[in-house]
């Protein structure tokens, strides 16, 4: 061994024993009770509609996670730990594929590769999706292989290009059946057809700016007549009552990023943050929920500028920004607030801030030692969240039920679900048989 590598391997140290400690603390999910939030009950109700041969008939969710775990079940895994074992195949193999994406299109070094991804598997959005049936981690998955396929692509020619595509446009297929906004691939797998110097050679110079022009249109025109089947109908009529709302919008999105990218849920003391006069009776769990929701929108803010300065970065490739300017648009006309929608793209955001960041052309010392205190601080704040998910897996194992229990018995269907999928609940409260 050279004495480089043996002055770098204790440096490595530190950073790969976090690594395998927050893995094993993810591991330890699957031992715990199924968890009920947020959409997983509509995702939980057609998985065992489509289970059990009666079609998929929700106007709510996209299929393709629902039928993702109707496999499960038929595969007698319908339970916490497949759900769980599921995610977390998805969230690694995403990972891997951004590594990829990073390195070959961000030029990131490798200690750059591991931070981003301890970051990311930090997050606590990303600890609370984990453990819980929904789509962004199977969503994950499917857009990050079609962003390394497209970094494999640029230096492919011939055939080899050719199946490349083919499978980025199969994988894209499946990533918008698993949520719509993945509809957002489609731009960078257009852009990555109309820059391949073989088609300029056969249609000429003027003909993809015409192809293009005449695809937007076409585009549009399948999207009015078949819009029942390409959106909800559910989001179709959200979407038309969401007209004229773009500065709400906006704003839950500012919040939404500054809770992700400070590691802080704005929620996290579950109060209201509205203001309540007088102060001096205001009680100090609303004061911190206030306040957390004030520091959000300066943080997101600040975020947001970090990533535009690194989006328009020379050095990125043009496949993962094109991505990322769509879906950002397409979260622009979302009409509701939530940060889980950011989660798929947690890694391209602090990617992009930390382009962004060196920009700023601070010196090497000063850069190193603001990016370890956040990091450090981005870690901590992990920390908690994860130690409060693991108490539900071996402490507070009632606590989904007990959060999740009124919804699911105004809604027969998903009780029925939560009861196939091995949900727990008090022996009191079980059906009688």
């Amino acid at each position: 061994m050279s004495a480089r590598n043996r002055i770098a391997k204790p440096q490595n140290l530190p950073m790969t024993v976090v690594l395998c400690a927050v893995a094993f603390s993810y591991l330890l999910h699957v031992f715990g009770p199924l968890r009920i939030a947020d959409a997983a009950g509509p995702y939980l109700a057609g998985a065992l509609d489509l289970a059990r041969g009666r079609g998929y008939h929700d106007d709510h969710m996209p299929p393709g996670y629902s039928h993702a775990l109707a496999v499960l079940e038929l595969l007698r895994f319908g339970s916490n730990a497949g759900i769980v074992a599921l995610n977390l195949i998805c969230a690694g193999a995403g990972s891997f594929c951004l590594a990829f994406v990073f390195r070959q299109g961000f030029g990131f070094s490798t200690q750059e590769n591991r931070t981003i991804c301890l970051l990311s598997w930090c997050s606590w959005v990303w600890i609370w999706l984990i453990a819980l049936p929904m789509a962004e981690t199977l969503f994950l998955f499917l857009s990050s292989a079609v962003l390394a396929i497209l970094s494999v692509m640029r230096n492919c020619a011939g055939w080899r290009g050719v199946w490349c595509l083919t499978a980025a446009c199969i994988l894209a297929a499946a990533a918008f059946l698993v949520r719509t906004i993945g509809a957002a691939l489609f731009v960078p797998i257009a852009f990555a057809i109309l820059n391949r110097d073989s088609v300029w050679r056969i249609l000429g110079k003027r003909a993809p700016v015409l192809l293009v022009l005449c695809g937007a249109v076409a585009a549009t025109c399948a999207c009015i007549s078949f819009l029942d089947r390409i959106v909800t109908p559910w989001y179709a009529r959200e979407f038309v009552h969401s007209i004229g709302r773009t500065l709400e919008i906006a704003r839950w999105r500012i919040s939404e990023i500054g809770d992700l990218m400070r590691n802080v849920s704005s929620g996290v003391f579950g109060a209201p943050v509205g203001a309540v006069l007088p102060i001096e009776s205001t009680p100090p769990v609303v004061i911190g929920a206030m306040e957390l929701r004030s520091t959000g929108y300066v943080c997101g803010a600040l975020f947001i500028a970090l990533i535009l300065a690194g989006l328009f970065g020379r050095q990125v490739a043009a496949s993962s920004r094109l991505y990322f300017a769509a879906y950002v648009a397409i979260l622009l006309a979302w009409p509701f607030e939530a940060v889980r929608f950011w989660a798929p793209v947690l890694p391209l955001m602090l990617a992009f801030s930390w382009v962004g960041f060196k920009s700023l052309n601070l010196s090497k010392r000063a850069t190193q030692r603001i990016a370890l205190v956040y990091c450090a601080a981005f870690v901590v704040c992990g920390s908690v969240a994860m130690v409060d998910s693991l108490d539900v897996v071996f402490c507070d194992r009632l606590r989904p039920w007990n959060e999740s229990r009124n919804e699911l018995l105004a809604n027969p269907r998903w009780m029925v679900a939560f009861d196939v999928f091995g949900g727990l609940r008090p022996k009191s409260e079980l059906p009688r048989q």
